[in-house]
């Protein structure tokens, strides 16, 4: 079974695909219609997210239609406060800030200050020189449509990066999401304005639509109302905090990138002029802002957004926050979805198409069954072929359903109610699911049978499993950090041979920073990269939900208690340091 969330940060684990045709006879029994999503259904989801999966630690979900406005909410800031997520949560938006970056460059066109087929050489200094491939230029059409044959990310001093960079391919001939482009682009615009990227996003965009709480730098007032960032439930990021967070991390100039911090009620406003949905003095621009372009390569994209011409969509993910902002024109109706937790392969990235379709995860042809026959199907399953994991579960009158992936796999996705639409076939339509429940031989357990009936399961096809065993895994709950424990670890460590004597290999560094969030274990290898490490144990430490690698660093001490060495596991492969120092380099 090939398990995936939508839209950019997809996990796959692949397994069997099985035709959907097969299954035909089994989908009659779901009906091909369902009832509108309510506040309720919402809730729900966003309580099992938050306190049942601990999948995140906030959420604030926001949906405008025809028939006004709404936010739904779940958890806490947990900055020190007791305060519960609203609507006018601060949250870190992350790449969404491109969409707005986007927004400006129409805005600069239509003043006739720009034009898109402008080559980005044009506004910088003449000491910078653009790349370029076999003469070919990249334009502020090429940064827009992330077809500027630029990188991802840009290290160390803008000028001398772009000066030295040379493009592997001619400019607008294929798409690849680039930062330093959009964040490069946010900066010409904001040279050539004149003025800083923070007071054209002000003025140009949030004070024309009465986005007063959307900004990069954050008054004292708004950071009382910012939700803190996790990597994970009960860990905060180590730079949450706004002073950390006032230029992006790839470069301190690319703001245009992902540096804005907004609430759902701000991101409703900015969606609803942009679904047609409210009169706004920016209708023109985001427009023309949502017009397909021809590129070189024959292909049309419009500025930033991901789209099919119907459906806009963007996300954002940064240290400690998701995001989802999307709309359609045909429906009018846009969502946001914000999340305080980096967690790349579950709910947020997951949910965003259900709320836009609107539709109830219960079917209109539910019935009501004995309920004794959910303790007959809960269990944990196994799908033969790929060895993935499902547990099925009786929660209080509901029977609920999960894929955890991998034994092992610690990123799992929702779980969700699925309803009976017989003795043996259940079905969630919000996430496109049936599970139908085959009688095994008499003495043995039912075999579950998972069937996708469109894109938002996360699948395709069908996929047996049998039950393997009839005790659910638990939940992991947070290990607290050791401050002391941590002080041990710090130093330096290196593959090393002949007791000591002989040291190669990169140099591993273990930092303990002390903030007033608390202690934050960072774990960094030049030229490879750095991150912040959470207890698993008090001596075994893995990253956060943001990195999809399996990764574990496992400190060994001697019986003294003095660490000595540190075993990696790194995506099957083990590797082991001895601490050469107790000092980070």
């Amino acid at each position: 079974m090939n398990w995936r969330i939508q839209p950019r940060w997809s996990v796959y684990l692949m397994g069997t695909i099985v035709s959907l045709i097969a299954m035909l006879p089994c989908l009659v029994n779901c009906a091909p219609a369902a009832t509108t999503l309510t506040d309720d259904d919402i809730k729900t989801m966003l309580r099992d997210s938050v306190e049942v999966n601990r999948q995140t630690v906030g959420l604030a979900v926001g949906i405008v239609d025809v028939r006004g406005a709404r936010v739904i909410c779940q958890g806490k800031l947990d900055n020190g406060t007791d305060r519960d997520i609203d609507g006018d949560t601060l949250f870190a938006i992350g790449s969404i800030t491109k969409v707005f970056t986007a927004l400006l460059l129409q805005d600069m066109v239509e003043r006739g200050e720009m034009r898109l087929d402008d080559p980005v050489q044009k506004y910088l200094p003449d000491s910078v020189r653009m790349p370029t491939y076999q003469g070919k230029e990249i334009t502020l059409l090429h940064l827009a449509t992330h077809t500027s044959g630029l990188p991802r990310d840009c290290n160390g001093d803008l000028y001398s990066f772009l000066s030295h960079c040379k493009l592997q391919r001619a400019p607008g001939t294929r798409k690849a999401y680039s930062n330093l482009g959009v964040g490069l682009l946010g900066y010409v615009i904001a040279l050539k304005a004149g003025k800083d990227y923070e007071t054209l996003v002000r003025e140009r965009i949030c004070q024309p639509l009465g986005m007063k709480a959307t900004c990069i730098t954050v008054s004292p007032e708004l950071k009382t109302r910012l939700a803190a960032g996790h990597a994970m439930p009960g860990h905060r990021v180590a730079d949450f905090l706004p002073e950390h967070h006032d230029t992006n991390a790839l470069a301190p100039t690319l703001l245009g990138a992902g540096s804005i911090r907004s609430t759902a009620n701000d991101l409703l406003k900015f969606v609803s002029a942009y679904a047609g949905l409210t009169p706004s003095p920016l209708s023109s621009e985001m427009q023309k802002a949502k017009e397909f372009h021809q590129l070189e390569s024959g292909d049309k994209q419009p500025l930033v957004w991901e789209s099919d011409g119907t459906v806009f969509e963007h996300g954002g993910l940064l240290d400690g926050y998701q995001a989802e902002l999307a709309f359609d024109v045909k429906q009018r109706r846009g969502v946001v979805v914000l999340s305080n937790c980096a967690n790349v392969s579950t709910f947020v990235p997951g949910v965003w198409r259900g709320l836009l379709g609107d539709c109830s995860p219960r079917p209109v042809g539910t019935v009501q069954v004995n309920q004794a026959l959910y303790d007959d199907y809960t269990g944990l399953y196994k799908f033969g072929l790929s060895g993935e994991l499902c547990s099925v579960r009786h929660d209080n009158g509901r029977l609920v359903l999960q894929v955890l992936g991998k034994p092992g796999q610690r990123l799992h996705f929702p779980s969700y109610e699925i309803f009976p639409q017989s003795e043996a076939v259940f079905c969630n339509e919000f996430w496109q699911v049936q599970a139908r429940f085959a009688a095994a031989a008499p003495g043995n357990p039912p075999e579950l049978i998972l069937t996708s009936l469109g894109s938002r399961s996360g699948f395709q096809g069908s996929a047996e499993a049998a039950m393997i065993s009839k005790e659910m895994p638990s939940v992991p709950s947070p290990v607290p950090a050791d401050p002391a424990a941590y002080d041990g670890y710090v130093g330096q460590y290196r593959k090393t041979v002949l007791f000591g004597l002989i040291r190669f290999g990169p140099t591993l560094n273990i930092v303990h920073k002390k903030d007033e969030l608390g202690s934050h274990l960072i774990a960094s290898v030049r030229g490879i990269g750095v991150e912040e490490i959470f207890p698993a144990s008090q001596t075994s430490f893995i990253p956060g939900y943001n990195v999809s690698d399996d990764l574990r660093f496992t400190f060994v001490r001697n019986r003294k208690g003095t660490t000595k060495s540190v075993i990696v596991l790194w995506n099957g492969k083990r590797l082991r340091g001895t601490r050469i120092s107790n000092q980070p380099n």
